[in-house]
């Protein structure tokens, strides 16, 4: 291939898909990084030349953005495997009770072509297309619909983590009787939990750090200024800390007696390491684990109903009791 056809190879790897866009200034940088010594005026008429055999579009704005259309399939270099196309076809199935869904515009155009791969491969492996309806999962708590969200917003949040670089945003609490709130936000990662993604950054100047639902923000925009981390962050350790529950104390040593029935998934699939369990006569089992104190705790523990009894610590049982005598009066 001559270096040409090279640099239009990498120019079409660079536009972005709509509705983001690349400016002709910034392909150029691109292409510079890359070793290709070429001029704004050269981007443009490889771009506008390029257009008439791919379906990549200009907005027509000043400075001049382009993009893959709304309908292309973009640019693949390799061609998906069956293997990788079934791959995508099962994170979509698995994911859809997580993702909110806004999130399953990311997966749109790959879904689209994986299932085109998949019904050519048919013939030859003719179990690889019916693979995702031969496996199933069944979520333990109640499925939720996600939240709809701002999805330009959702988006901007996302160039922003991904290009380090802070962004503004409006941000509703929420109690919808407030008014929103424009921050200056620095990401940090995003956390998945119970349906609702989570964005952990600090805002303005400061460096403690909040967890925003991706959900409540509106009116997004990039901003030119770098991100930062405050010292010793890392993600997995901050939700490893127990920071993304809402804690009610330190840990405590849960004393509490099971039936049977209720505790014996318990033994395959323990509460903590140091979990032990105490047959006490024919139909109670005795857990004893040292847990986190958190209202996830509390959601579990009262998932049981009448099936467990929890005998320490005694503010926890007290709590529990205090919450049957509510529900005895609901239900008199």
């Amino acid at each position: 291939m001559s270096e040409t056809s090279i640099r239009y190879v990498r120019m079409l790897e660079q536009v972005a898909r709509w509705p983001r866009r690349v400016s002709c200034r910034e392909l150029r940088e691109k292409l510079a990084a890359e070793g290709f010594d070429v001029s704004k005026r050269t981007v443009e008429r490889d771009l506008d030349k390029l257009s008439r055999w791919f379906p990549i579009v200009s907005d027509g704005a000043s400075p001049q953005g382009w993009s893959w259309s709304r309908e292309a399939r973009g640019f693949e270099l390799p061609a998906m495997s069956p293997a990788t196309a079934l791959a995508f076809l099962l994170l979509n199935e698995f994911s859809r009770p997580l993702l909110p869904n806004n999130m399953q515009s990311f997966l749109d155009e790959h879904l689209t072509r994986a299932r085109e791969i998949l019904e050519q491969t048919e013939k030859n492996q003719p179990g690889m297309s019916h693979w995702s309806e031969l496996v199933a999962v069944v979520p333990r708590s109640q499925p939720l619909l996600p939240p709809k969200g701002d999805a330009e917003a959702i988006r901007t949040a996302y160039d922003a983590l991904l290009e380090g670089c802070l962004f503004e945003a409006e941000y509703r609490a929420a109690s919808r009787d407030l008014e929103p709130k424009t921050y200056r936000i620095n990401p940090l990662g995003l956390i998945l939990r119970d349906n609702v993604l989570y964005l952990a950054c600090t805002l303005f100047n400061y460096e403690d750090i909040r967890l925003l639902a991706l959900h409540r923000l509106g009116k997004a925009r990039l901003l030119d200024e770098p991100g930062w981390s405050p010292k010793d962050f890392q993600l997995r350790e901050y939700v490893a800390s127990g920071a993304v529950d809402v804690l009610e104390g330190p840990e405590i040593e849960l004393v509490a007696d099971f039936e049977r029935d209720a505790a014996r998934h318990l033994s395959e699939s323990p509460l903590s390491e140091d979990q032990q369990l105490e047959e006490r006569g024919e139909d109670i089992t005795r857990v004893t684990a040292t847990v986190r104190n958190t209202r996830q705790l509390r959601w579990w523990l009262h998932g049981f109903g009448a099936a467990v009894e929890v005998i320490a610590p005694t503010e926890l049982r007290e709590e529990m009791a205090a919450n049957a005598r509510a529900l005895l009066k609901h239900y008199g």
